[in-house]
């Protein structure tokens, strides 16, 4: 079952991030970034150029995002 991930902006740089490419992301892995607990994200809106975007965002205080996991989270095109 797929799992996926709304992120909200702290951030210019996060709200420049949801800009190009959605608040609704697929959860696709989970180990450390930089040494702390994260989430490999995946994004599920192309870029500009036709691919997808992908970065790990941290399990708590990421500096650019808040991230909601809530049973009600998912994707209606899948």
């Amino acid at each position: 079952m797929r799992k996926f991930a709304k992120l909200t902006a702290k951030t210019k740089h996060g709200k420049d991030r949801i800009h190009q490419h959605g608040n609704l992301w697929e959860i696709v892995g989970d180990g450390s970034f930089r040494g702390q607990k994260a989430w490999n994200l995946k994004s599920l809106e192309r870029t500009f150029l036709g691919g997808f975007d992908g970065r790990w965002v941290l399990k708590q205080n990421d500096p650019d995002f808040t991230v909601d996991l809530g049973p009600d989270i998912g994707d209606d095109r899948v």
